[in-house]
């Protein structure tokens, strides 16, 4: 980012301030016997040079490699950016690449009334004069002290509350109890007095 050179040959590193004008000594230099230099990197911002060699990866500082002077501004410069920050560049990333024909508004659309349909016009003003007449819901008294009762009184709603579940266990607990019912009628014996007159006088 200022302009420095950084060489790798054999076991050693150098960084050469300028590559424009003469220079008879490097600006720095790095010696490693007991590695080759593969490759050198900068790091973006920082005065950091990072050494990849037969042995692994190394770094050493390099003062004034590192541009001070972070522009946030700039496309993709920011190397703090968050989670947020990254997918907004993404997504100008993606504006730039769209045809400015594509994302311009239809003169014939814009400025125009949409066309209502009698019968959603007619539902929307029921829904509204139904939310009108529905009572209003009461507001719970926030209590300063004591225990609070919320569970009660989610539980008392919840049993209130009827569905399909509900009439369906309804059902079968009714069907249930008559059946239990004509069960106990066929146990019960027959008194004289439910016999018919036909019956007693045979």
């Amino acid at each position: 980012q200022r302009g420095l050179l950084g060489v790798g040959h054999g076991s050693h590193a150098t960084v050469w301030k300028s590559v424009t004008s003469k220079h008879t000594d490097p600006y720095m230099y790095h010696a490693m016997p007991t590695a080759q230099v593969e490759t050198l990197r900068f790091r973006p911002f920082e005065d950091v040079c990072g050494i990849g060699h037969s042995k692994g990866i190394s770094s050493i500082v390099i003062p004034g490699s590192g541009e001070a002077n972070l522009d946030t501004t700039e496309y993709n410069t920011n190397p703090f950016s968050d989670t947020k920050q990254r997918r907004e560049m993404e997504v100008r990333s993606l504006m730039d690449k769209l045809n400015p024909n594509m994302i311009s508004l239809d003169p014939d659309v814009v400025g125009t009334v949409e066309a209502s349909d009698p019968h959603l016009r007619q539902e929307r003003l029921q829904h509204i004069a139904e939310d009108k007449v529905a009572p209003a819901a009461k507001r719970k008294k926030s209590k300063k002290r004591g225990r609070s009762k919320i569970q009660t009184q989610l539980r008392r709603k919840a049993a209130n509350v009827v569905d399909g579940a509900t009439l369906k266990l309804r059902e079968a607990r009714d069907k249930e109890a008559k059946e239990h019912k004509e069960e106990q009628d066929a146990k019960k014996p027959v008194s004289e007095q439910q016999l018919s007159p036909k019956a007693a006088a045979a």
